[in-house]
């Protein structure tokens, strides 16, 4: 597969592969031109990967299931930058055959088709961002896609992989909106005592916010906004006019 979005075909899909050790017999091998541990892969790759899969899904119904070069053998490809899940995930979304996609696991990474615990648990956080997961301990499409917002509202690299950086910012998060927990917030900016309670020295000290307004306590306020209203603001501090 090549930058262009071309595709190329080596040794017939019958015949045995030499793409990874062990799978040769098993499996068919897609190549991808590109060193994604740096480059960034282009619409026309990407879109013309998702075809192919369509395509070898279509024609081999005893496909069950698609990964990574390194699921099966220990390699690095296909490496940090390459977007293998949301290759997967566009994939199954249009075949018509019932696949399962297996995702590489991992103690601190989460992607597409993850199950268990450590699922449930970010659904859970999730959903005190205002996200309505069902809280199933699958990481299918609608965590996927809550984890994809998330990263675009918060300034992280959009993957939907609830890896270390994303999962330090969502537990960072999902913290402040324990009950109470976003009063306990704003009670620290304005330097009420932080109870909880929105009372009458919590409000006394609170500013009236306009156009023009700048602070740590605009800051809270646009953070509060892109958790729980699903806004996209910059949490710059500075309130501006919202354009709708």
């Amino acid at each position: 597969m090549c930058k262009d979005g071309s595709v190329w075909e080596g040794r017939p899909t019958e015949a045995i592969g030499a793409h990874c050790y062990g799978q040769n017999a098993t499996s068919i091998g897609i190549c991808f031109e590109g060193d994604f541990m740096k480059d960034v892969m282009d619409e026309a790759q990407f879109n013309s990967g998702v075809e192919l899969c369509k395509y070898l899904l279509q024609q081999h119904s005893g496909i069950k299931e698609i990964g990574g070069h390194k699921k099966y053998y220990d390699a690095d490809c296909p490496d940090t930058n390459f977007p293998l899940y949301k290759m997967i995930n566009a994939a199954l979304a249009g075949g018509s055959v019932n696949v399962i996609a297996v995702a590489n696991t991992s103690n601190n990474i989460l992607r597409l088709w993850s199950t268990g615990d450590a699922v449930r648990d970010l659904q859970v956080k999730l959903n005190k961002l205002g996200y309505g997961l069902a809280v199933d301990g699958i990481y299918g499409q609608n965590t996927f896609n809550a984890v994809e917002h998330f990263q675009s509202a918060h300034g992280l690299s959009v993957d939907g992989i609830a890896g270390p950086k994303t999962m330090e910012a969502i537990n960072s998060i999902s913290a402040v909106f324990t009950p109470n927990g976003s009063i306990k917030k704003l009670q620290g900016i304005v330097g009420a005592v932080q109870d909880g309670i929105s009372g009458f020295e919590t409000l006394g000290k609170c500013l009236m916010l306009q156009v023009g307004s700048q602070g740590d306590i605009v800051k809270w306020l646009q953070y509060v906004l892109n958790s729980l209203c699903h806004e996209e603001l910059a949490m710059d501090g500075i309130l501006e006019q919202l354009q709708k």
